[in-house]
């Protein structure tokens, strides 16, 4: 992603200044830590995003791989990243039955994430975002980007 950001900055037709990020459920496990460490993000929007079990492999505590998992998750999780966001205006929006995020995660990503940030809850689950939330989240970073 970061790499992406450098191509973007690159260009002539693009306002390098005026970069914002927009993540999907595991485009927020990997877009709260890119966001979180490339200052050059000027905003972003997160949607059905959370910080917990369900953002990693499920590995039963039985399993030689599952102390390694879970420090893998502890250092490079959203939740190691998100209090980094403080400064940078950051917009989440989360579905009130979303059974894969789930309320708890969402609640715990939401405390952590850093000032500004504009937090949505909508009636729906994982999948089904309505198209009102999106709108509301474009115009919040146009607004950002001033655009």
């Amino acid at each position: 992603l970061m790499r992406t950001v450098d191509y973007l900055e690159s260009r002539a037709d693009v306002r390098g200044y005026a970069i914002a990020l927009a993540g999907v459920s595991m485009g927020c496990r990997v877009g709260v830590p890119c966001f979180a460490l490339d200052e050059r993000l000027r905003a972003a929007a997160f949607f059905v995003a959370g910080a917990g079990p369900y953002s990693r492999f499920d590995i039963s505590e039985g399993d030689p791989l599952h102390a390694d998992e879970a420090f893998v998750e502890e250092l490079t999780g959203p939740a190691r990243f998100a209090p980094l966001t403080a400064g940078r205006p950051v917009y989440l929006a989360n579905g009130r039955r979303d059974e894969l995020v789930g309320s708890e995660a969402a609640e715990r990503l939401r405390g952590l994430l850093g000032e500004p940030k504009t937090l949505r809850w909508f009636d729906g689950g994982h999948g089904e975002t309505p198209p009102e939330i999106f709108e509301e989240a474009r115009s919040f970073l146009a607004s950002q980007l001033g655009a």
